[in-house]
C-alpha cells in the first residue's frame, strides 16, 4: 500500500473513532482518489456515511468494497448496521448468518447481532449473543456496556453501575459506559454526576448521540415544564412518521369532537375552556422546542472539546 494513503486511512479511523465524520471522509476521499478500488477505504466510507444516516450511500460504498474484497467483514457488518437502520430485520440476520459461516470466530458479528435484537426488543436473546460475543473476545468492553445497558433496562440499576465502573477502570474515558453511568447516576437523581458524565463525553465527541441524549433527559428533569414536552414528543415520535401523523390527525378530531358536543348541547363555559385549552398545547408545542434547544445549545457552548476532534 502507498505509504501516503496508509497514513491517510489511519487518520481517517482515529477520526471516525472520535466523530469528526466530515475529516474522516476527507482522508478517505483522498485515498480513493488515489486508489478507486481500495477495499478497506470504501468500507469505511460506508462506515463514516452510515454514522451521518446516509444510509443509500453507506450501502453503495459497501458494494463497491465488496466489488473488490468479497468476503471483507468489516464492510459486510457495516452492511448489516445500514439494513438495521432500515429495518430490514430479516435480511440483516440473514446476511449474518453468512458471515458466521465465513467467520465463526468473529466476536464483533455476535454483537451486531444483538444490535439487531435489542431493536427488536428481543432483550433475552440479545443477552444471550452478547454473552456468546465475551466467550470469543473477552476484553471487549463495548459488549460489557451493552450487558450493562440490558441491566438497565431490565431495572437493575446496581448491576448495570458495577458493570459501567469495570469498563471505566479498564478504561477512563470509554463513552459508553460514562454515558451509561450518567443514566444511572440520573435515576437516583445525582444530576451533577449525570451531567458531568455526559460533558465528559461530549468533550471528546460533540455530537455523541447517545451523551446528547443524556443531556437532554438531565434537563428534562431539571425543568418539568419543558420536560413534558420532551417526554411526549419522544413517546410521539417513537412510533415513526406515519403514526405520528395518525396521532396527530386524531388528537385535532378527538378537539373538534369535543367541541362540537359542547356546542351542541349549549356548554359555552365549558366549550371555552377546551378552546383555551387547545390554543394553549398548540402554543406551547411552538414555542417548547426552541426554549428547550436554546438551554441545550448554551449547555453545549460551555463545553471544551478535546483538540482530537
Amino acid at each position: 500500500m502507498n505509504p501516503a494513503n496508509h497514513r491517510l486511512l489511519l487518520e481517517a479511523h482515529q477520526f471516525l473513532m472520535f466523530g469528526n465524520i466530515d475529516a474522516a471522509i476527507e482522508r478517505l476521499r483522498q485515498v480513493l482518489a488515489d486508489d478507486p478500488n481500495h477495499a478497506d477505504a470504501h468500507a469505511l466510507m460506508g462506515g463514516a456515511l452510515l454514522a451521518k444516516s446516509r444510509v443509500h450511500a453507506c450501502l453503495h460504498e459497501v458494494q463497491l468494497a465488496l466489488q473488490n474484497e468479497p468476503d471483507h467483514a468489516g464492510a459486510r457488518l457495516i452492511e448489516v448496521r445500514a439494513l438495521l437502520l432500515k429495518r430490514s430485520f430479516k435480511i440483516a440476520h440473514s446476511k449474518l448468518d453468512e458471515l458466521e459461516e465465513i467467520d465463526p470466530s468473529n466476536a464483533e458479528i455476535h454483537r451486531t447481532r444483538a444490535d439487531l435484537f435489542s431493536v427488536q426488543g428481543q432483550i433475552d436473546r440479545a443477552e444471550q449473543a452478547l454473552i456468546e460475543s465475551l466467550k470469543l473476545d473477552p476484553e471487549d468492553l463495548d459488549a460489557q456496556v451493552d450487558l450493562a445497558e440490558i441491566a438497565l433496562q431490565r431495572g437493575d440499576r446496581p448491576k448495570a453501575q458495577h458493570l459501567a465502573e469495570q469498563v471505566i477502570r479498564e478504561q477512563a474515558s470509554h463513552r459508553g459506559a460514562l454515558v451509561l453511568m450518567g443514566f444511572c447516576c440520573l435515576q437516583v437523581g445525582q444530576i451533577d454526576e449525570a451531567r458531568a458524565m455526559s460533558r465528559s463525553v461530549l468533550m471528546q465527541n460533540a455530537e455523541d448521540p447517545d451523551a446528547l441524549r443524556l443531556l437532554v433527559s438531565i434537563k428534562a428533569r431539571e425543568n418539568w415544564f419543558l420536560g413534558f414536552w420532551w417526554h411526549l414528543n419522544s413517546w410521539v415520535t417513537r412510533s415513526g412518521e406515519k403514526r405520528t401523523m395518525l396521532i396527530l390527525v386524531l388528537a385535532y378530531a378527538l378537539f373538534r369532537i369535543v367541541d362540537g358536543a359542547l356546542a351542541i348541547n349549549d356548554h359555552s363555559s365549558a366549550r371555552a375552556s377546551v378552546q383555551w385549552v387547545w390554543i394553549a398545547l398548540c402554543v406551547y408545542s411552538w414555542m417548547a422546542p426552541a426554549i428547550f434547544i436554546g438551554m441545550l445549545k448554551k449547555e453545549l457552548g460551555g463545553i471544551k472539546l478535546s483538540d482530537d476532534f
